[in-house]
């Protein structure tokens, strides 16, 4: 949106041919980890200013869905899907937003691209490794942005599961992977009001493990306890046979 300001009624070659936009709006980008870069598309697919680099490069960017999705509608705040950039050469998903020219019509989109492996190595710290654990970024519509352990780019989960994992964010629910094919439990919550939703899960046979683990530290504790209560139980019996035995040699001794 401050990009959209910054450029309001500049024409391409202005856009194209300002260094000290260009710093300006690298400024803007700031230093995030997560953000590749913020860029400008003109209506007809073509890339007047991007962060990435300076000059701007030639590229046709008109195939990507952030382009002809706003081209055809306003989207408002568009989350893009995954691709491998065709300036970075690696996995990126975008945000984008419409410009519209004085009359309304379609004058190109701004927007950021998102690194796909900055989600990837924080999503790698969310749980314990041995939990088989699995972390999904994906939108609504089943398109996997970003996953711990790594997929494919342009993956996607199968219509059923999507719903049945979307249906009831917050709820577990139990579901076979189409990547590892485990059994897993998932936690699911959405994105703020993004279509998008954040998947946690862990495969069953961990979670079998761990309650198994739990009942043989359970079952060693009472058997070593067990032990005792019997060791110190016919230790007693031995004092008491002991002591009955003192008393009748005392009762005999006395009588005599």
């Amino acid at each position: 949106r401050q990009v959209d300001e910054r450029i309001k009624g500049m024409d391409r070659h202005s856009i194209e041919t300002s260094r000290e936009l260009w710093d300006e709006i690298r400024e803007i980008q700031g230093g995030l980890r997560q953000l590749g870069s913020l860029f400008v598309v003109d209506s007809s697919g073509h890339v007047p200013l991007t962060t990435r680099v300076y000059p701007n490069p030639r590229d046709d960017f008109s195939d990507r869905d952030y382009y002809f999705e706003q081209k055809k509608q306003d989207r408002g705040l568009y989350l893009g899907q995954t691709y491998i950039g065709k300036i970075s050469n690696i996995p990126i998903f975008n945000f984008s937003i419409r410009r519209s020219s004085k009359d309304g019509s379609f004058d190109g989109v701004i927007g950021s691209s998102a690194f796909v492996e900055y989600f990837e190595s924080f999503y790698s710290t969310a749980g314990p490794s041995d939990d088989n654990f699995s972390v999904l970024l994906l939108r609504s519509d089943g398109h996997i942005l970003a996953r711990h352990p790594r997929v494919g780019v342009g993956a996607n989960l199968p219509d059923s599961i999507v719903t049945k994992l979307t249906a009831q964010p917050a709820v577990l629910t139990y579901e076979k992977s189409p990547f590892d094919g485990r059994e897993r439990l998932y936690s699911v919550i959405k994105v703020g009001s993004f279509p998008a939703f954040i998947a946690y899960s862990i495969d069953t046979y961990s979670i079998s493990k761990h309650w198994w683990n739990e009942v043989a530290i359970a079952g060693l504790l009472t058997g070593a306890v067990s032990s005792l209560m019997l060791w110190l139980g016919l230790l007693a019996l031995r004092h008491a046979k002991i002591e009955h035995e003192f008393a009748d040699q005392l009762r005999r001794s006395t009588a005599e």
